[in-house]
């Protein structure tokens, strides 16, 4: 059963502390603390542990990661220690790639790295003889599918910089005959998807 299995076990797990929260998909749990709270961080992973084992489950230590988010990017505190697992400074997350800061830039990153690639592709597709509309369908359920997964969800969190190269990215794709030209405008197709 996998991923649904797992979502109706998980329907019983609840954080300890009422200003804690939990949020579950398929497969991932992601538990939010907030700074005034961390004190009960240890005792909401002993909850997570204490459920897995009632579940017949086991909770993987080596995959669980804590992050730290300053508000307005600096730290007003000292920053505490880390707890028996890796802190990082970014979580890919359902597909998304956030950093500490809030910024996706090395979302955006990945994302033009793999639209080079597919260029490339789309390349090789057309010496090979397919058909201008199906090369801009091509592009359309694969590269820009990508860069329009969970859009609504990061395109806020993205600076002008980002967006910008996503626009050019998009350009090139359109300049090479990939893309129509109603294809390019990447703030329009965020929103709408």
């Amino acid at each position: 059963m996998g991923p649904a299995e797992y979502d109706v076990n998980a329907s019983d797990l609840h954080p300890i502390t009422s200003e804690n929260y939990f949020f579950k998909f398929v497969d991932d749990t992601y538990l939010i603390v907030g700074a005034r709270k961390r004190s009960t961080l240890q005792v909401e992973l002993d909850g997570v542990a204490h459920w897995a084992a009632n579940n017949n489950l086991r909770l993987n230590t080596a995959k669980s990661r804590e992050m730290l988010i300053p508000r307005d990017g600096r730290w007003r505190i000292e920053v505490p220690p880390p707890l028996a697992m890796e802190r990082v400074g970014s979580l890919w997350i359902l597909g998304v790639t956030i950093a500490s800061d809030l910024s996706v830039s090395a979302h955006v990153e990945a994302l033009l790295n793999a639209g080079a690639r597919s260029i490339y592709a789309l390349r090789l597709l057309r010496a090979h003889g397919l058909p201008d509309q199906a090369l801009k369908t091509v592009a359309r359920a694969t590269t820009i599918n990508r860069i329009l997964y969970a859009g609504p969800a990061w395109w806020g969190c993205a600076n002008a910089s980002d967006k910008g190269r996503i626009q050019r990215f998009l350009d090139r794709m359109y300049k090479s005959g990939f893309l129509t030209e109603q294809g390019t405008d990447i703030e329009r197709q965020t929103i709408i998807y």
